[in-house]
């Protein structure tokens, strides 16, 4: 690579750096909250950070989108909060390393355990494995 074709390439990435940096200070306060909490939890580098704004924008915009459901049919708003959840974890895993994969895999074992946790009270109680599903599906805006 000859030495324009580096300086024209570092000056580009400055620009795109900088630029996102300037639409962490322009989100919206939830993005920004989401953003901070993952940065703190992961301890997430700043290339990251910069990756995790356009997970978390997808995140919102995809909540967005399904916020009708919710009253309109609850079963289908659940299960497509959960493949939210799903997809964000995956898209997250990608950018991660190794040590912040543990702690997003731990998390993740918490809630299965939960999840296992609340089936075995329900079954407990005596219902039906749709009502289970209801009920865990129910868990995921927690």
């Amino acid at each position: 690579m000859t030495v324009r074709k580096y300086v024209l390439l570092m000056v580009f990435g400055m620009c795109t750096f900088f630029g996102n940096a300037q639409k962490l200070n322009e989100m919206n306060p939830q993005i920004e909250e989401a953003i901070n909490e993952a940065k703190a939890h992961y301890q997430l580098d700043e290339s990251q950070v910069l990756e995790m704004i356009i997970i978390e924008n997808r995140k919102q915009r995809n909540l967005r989108e399904i916020s009708s459901l919710k009253s309109e049919n609850p079963e289908i708003y659940y299960a497509k909060l959960k493949s939210i959840r799903v997809s964000t974890e995956a898209s997250m895993e990608k950018m991660m390393r190794p040590a912040q994969i543990e702690i997003l895999n731990k998390k993740r074992l918490a809630i299965r355990q939960s999840h296992a946790s609340e089936t075995n009270k329900l079954k407990e109680q005596g219902l039906s494995f749709e009502e289970i599903q209801k009920a865990l599906l129910r868990l995921e805006e927690k």
